[in-house]
């Protein structure tokens, strides 16, 4: 996992409310890297990754607005969408964080 997570940890601070903010589950995307890296699923979800466009509609397709969201996927991440081209986080609400768990 170190590979893959940078070394300076950010902290994203928006009004909720004004920005439309979901909960995807990258457990989806995680099955196919499983298939990928160590030659067998993790989940055992059935996915044909061969393509992958099974696996990223199953990903669309798991996307709850936040203010929905219960707790019910496996690997939670946050996704900002936004119409058009552009920005999505305006740089004022991005900070590195004052707690940084990966320094030593």
């Amino acid at each position: 996992m170190n590979r893959h997570i940078g070394n300076i940890l950010l902290e994203i601070k928006l009004p909720v409310r004004e920005f439309d903010v979901h909960i995807a589950d990258y457990a989806h995307v995680m099955e196919c890297k499983s298939i990928e890296l160590r030659g067998t699923p993790a989940l055992q979800l059935g996915y044909d990754c061969s393509g992958g466009s099974e696996v990223t509609q199953a990903y669309v397709h798991s996307f709850i607005p936040v203010a929905e969201y219960n707790r019910g996927h496996v690997a939670p991440v946050v996704q900002l969408l936004r119409k058009g081209e552009g920005i999505a986080v305006p740089n004022g609400y991005i900070s590195v964080s004052k707690i940084q768990p990966f320094q030593k």
